[in-house]
């Protein structure tokens, strides 16, 4: 039982931390910010404190690389390719 808690938590933070994504460029549905975090803040409100910084942790990894999606859209313009790469 206590598995299939686990698998809930972790698809709830990851379909949130997309929600959260979704809101930023080049999506721009900012109406998801309101409601990409619930997920996460109930799985912290029913965590230990170590457990919560785990699935924000969690959350974060999900959330960091689909939001820095654009980052390759740079090197066409100019950008310099370590500093996208080190993104």
């Amino acid at each position: 039982m206590k598995k299939w808690k686990v698998l809930f938590k972790l698809a709830a933070l990851a379909s949130g931390a997309v929600g959260l994504a979704f809101a930023y460029p080049p999506f721009e549905n900012s109406t998801n910010s309101w409601f990409s975090l619930i997920p996460l803040l109930w799985i912290i409100r029913s965590s230990s404190p170590r457990m919560a910084a785990r699935w924000a942790a969690f959350y974060g990894m999900v959330f960091w690389p689909i939001v820095l999606s654009w980052f390759p859209a740079i090197i066409p313009n100019g950008g310099p390719l370590v500093l996208v790469i080190l993104g």
